[in-house]
């Protein structure tokens, strides 16, 4: 699903972009557990799945993500149910295309630099920048921008960076079930996110130009690594894989040498891999 920047910003301001990703079902469901029946009920001490299954009794790991969840969740608008909770989650990713448009936009018109670590320009293609690389550089925009800004974009951003919490906790958790390294990048950008959401809800300058500079430091690093990774797991699957395998059956193949990377950007990587080789 692909829109204009002109249309991603009249629909998130009319609030239709949510009904057209819950419609397309182009958004990722809470996989390990779900964030409305984990927490609201505030009895609860486990993590609960999307069916209503409980996910087992908690461990060290497992209760620190669980009290970053439970204080992300209540600082959200309380929704009246599972499904409520869905809608309004879908926007996060309809502000992340949005966001991807907007970058777009910006550094085409000079407006905006987007540098690597040594602090060389790059002019990466938004639309292969991961979504937490977006949502860091969007908020550190926002916030740079706080003073200006109406208090309905201040709760916006805010919103999205605790969806952003609440989803790395999947993450994380994922993480944690297949004995991946990822767990722990997982949890600090969880944690980050809700830290970005505190101090806009603080209103305090100093703490919001720390955050902002520390999020974009890692985006800007992050970015560099993920080009780098990308770019190993395409020359990997043309040397190793033939053409013709399906995209899911060789992004399951290339999990076993790039065990960090999320199965669905592994499809994403072979399926734009194999439209620039077509043989």
């Amino acid at each position: 699903m692909k829109y204009t920047a002109e249309q991603l910003s009249e629909k998130f301001r009319d609030g239709s972009i949510a009904d057209d990703w819950m419609k397309s079902k182009a958004y990722q469901r809470f996989q390990a557990y779900h964030p409305y029946l984990t927490y609201s009920d505030s009895n609860n001490n486990c993590f609960i799945r999307g069916d209503g299954k409980l996910c087992g009794e908690l461990d060290q790991d497992t209760a620190a993500l669980f009290n970053i969840g439970r204080e992300t969740f209540n600082r959200l608008s309380r929704a009246e149910s599972k499904e409520d909770f869905d809608s309004s989650f879908s926007s996060y990713f309809g502000f992340i295309e949005y966001s991807r448009a907007m970058l777009t936009g910006l550094i085409s018109e000079g407006i905006f630099q987007a540098k690597s670590g040594s602090g060389e320009e790059i002019k990466p293609d938004w639309h292969e920048v991961d979504d937490s690389q977006i949502i860091a550089i969007a908020w550190q925009l926002f916030s740079k921008n706080q003073g200006q800004s109406e208090a309905d974009e201040k709760t916006t951003i805010r919103d999205v960076c605790l969806w952003h919490s609440l989803r790395e906790i999947d993450n994380a958790i994922i993480a944690l079930e297949l004995h991946d390294g990822g767990a722990v990048i997982a949890a600090i950008e969880a944690s980050n996110a809700l830290a970005n959401a505190l101090s806009i809800e603080s209103g305090d300058e100093k703490l919001q130009q720390a955050r902002r500079e520390i999020a974009m430091r890692g985006a800007n690093a992050k970015h560099v690594k993920t080009h780098e990774r990308r770019k190993q797991v395409i020359e990997h699957w043309r040397e190793h894989i033939p053409y013709e395998t399906p995209i899911e059956k060789a992004a399951e193949w290339l999990k076993d040498s790039f065990s960090e990377i999320a199965h669905r950007t592994l499809c994403r990587y072979v399926s734009e891999a194999k439209k620039e080789a077509k043989p």
